[in-house]
């Protein structure tokens, strides 16, 4: 039980990083414009905490584990974009499809390599690693903002 403990707070706390790094830095003023009318003025601190719980025991049980065991880092790389696609995709597809005025542009942001928007050329490279590594043919990775 204490390795899985291990496993979870390296996780929890790698990914608190790299998000706040990503929400804070990187696409505060890309969400604040494209989402701004629906931004609540307080973050719901229960919310997020939930959240990050959670996720986290989704991605420790999903891409951590089973890439452990495989000893792999190719099938922990496929796990983990695969993971981030299903999770990120749920959740943008769930907001265009049933939110009234949800930006296209935000469902960027689950495509291969979590890109939002601008530069596609990271998503192309990211998605062509990944298709490389499950052998599909790199021309059916085409980022959203290109179609």
């Amino acid at each position: 039980m204490a390795y899985y403990f291990k496993l979870y707070m390296a996780a929890l706390i790698a990914f608190f990083a790299i998000d706040m790094l990503w929400l804070g830095l990187v696409a505060r003023t890309f969400y604040q414009k494209q989402l701004g009318f629906l931004m609540a003025p307080n973050i719901n601190w229960l919310a997020a905490i939930v959240f990050y719980l959670l996720f986290i025991v989704g991605i420790v049980v999903f891409v951590v584990v089973p890439g452990l065991q495989a000893d792999s880092l190719k099938t922990t790389l496929l796990r983990a974009a695969l993971f981030g696609l299903i999770t990120y995709a749920t959740y943008d597809l769930t907001n265009l499809a049933t939110v009234k005025d949800w930006p296209v542009l935000v469902n960027c942001g689950y495509d291969l390599g979590n890109c939002s928007g601008g530069d596609s050329q990271p998503c192309r490279f990211f998605g062509r690693q990944v298709a490389e590594l499950v052998q599909m043919p790199s021309d059916m990775i085409t980022p959203l903002s290109d179609k």
